[in-house]
């Protein structure tokens, strides 16, 4: 990086960044599937994480998952690949197909864990090669 490139990020206000990728997430949307991490275990989350998956921990009555679903919707993402391995059956039977809620969901489904870079190259293989977005099922963020 140039070091005048590093002064004018250094300048940039957290509002501008926002902004970035705000506008960045829209531009590519239409053409991309986000792939969501929602296979771990919690365990730092126990006890609520003893009969959920992490994803569908509520923040505030809403579990996470319906955050991090409708940012992306609202930047224009349609589909999703979710993976699924703790309590495995618990998402599916919340949000379905998705078609509810404006959008389309499959699921990867992971007998025995993966781990982050191993659900993404399953999750992959149901991307047709068409561009993508991973975030994580339990992480709340706003841009």
């Amino acid at each position: 990086m140039k070091l005048t490139s590093l002064r004018a990020y250094e300048r940039t206000s957290s509002r501008n960044i926002k902004s970035y990728a705000r506008a960045l997430v829209s531009s590519c949307a239409r053409k991309m599937k986000a792939l969501i991490l929602s296979a771990g275990l919690g365990t730092r989350l126990a006890p609520i994480t003893n009969t959920l998956p992490k994803a569908l921990a509520p923040v505030n009555g809403v579990p996470i998952i319906f955050y991090v679903l409708a940012l992306l919707k609202k930047h224009g993402i349609r589909e999703f690949v979710l993976n699924l391995h703790h309590h495995a059956e618990k998402i599916p039977e919340l949000l379905g197909d998705g078609k509810k809620l404006g959008i389309s969901i499959e699921y990867s489904r992971e007998p025995m864990i993966l781990g982050t870079g191993g659900g993404i190259k399953k999750m992959l293989r149901m991307t047709n090669d068409d561009d993508v977005l991973i975030a994580n099922g339990d992480v709340i963020a706003d841009f």
